[in-house]
């Protein structure tokens, strides 16, 4: 058992036979795992796959409300699971900078984390990374899809700077 682990998964809603009540145990699942988070995509057929050949007997408002169903809890449940993290740190793997000029990088279970530089008096941002420098994060915010803090200390690389 590992503690915290963030497992993700993949869904198709509509599959050729599938219930409201089939729908449901999916929901419920979704529920009581709290997955990191979710792909979810509705079903259609793939020429060469053996579902192909299966009638595709899910009504396609059926199969838009079943998604929508999925996509709107999970980003619910991904935002309170990525809220508990605020006030707390972590170890981030810096991976590169965003458009904006931020870092970002992943902790430990995976989760992206967007870490911002603390401006100093000159105007210049405290920290300059190096993808695969790691580096230790007050997290001070979170959405459904990342969260987001501040570096506290220098980074760890594996070429030797700090």
């Amino acid at each position: 058992m590992v503690p915290r682990i963030n497992v993700t998964t993949d869904l198709i809603v509509g599959f050729p036979g599938e219930t409201e009540a089939d729908f449901a145990w999916s929901i419920d699942l979704i529920e009581r795992v709290r997955f990191g988070s979710v792909f979810a995509a509705k079903y259609s057929p793939r020429p060469g796959t053996k579902s192909a050949g299966l009638t595709d007997d899910v009504p396609a408002e059926s199969k838009d409300r079943r998604l929508q169903g999925v996509l709107e809890r999970q980003r619910e449940i991904a935002l309170e699971e990525n809220e508990r993290f605020i006030g707390r740190e972590v170890d981030v793997l810096i991976e590169g900078k965003t458009r904006d000029g931020d870092w970002y990088g992943r902790a430990a279970d995976h989760r992206t984390v967007v870490v911002h530089g603390e401006p100093a008096q000159n105007g210049v941002t405290c920290c300059e990374f190096l993808p695969s420098d790691l580096v230790v994060v007050r997290i001070e915010g979170a959405t459904s899809a990342s969260l987001s803090g501040v570096a506290l200390v220098p980074a760890v690389s594996a070429r030797g700077r700090t």
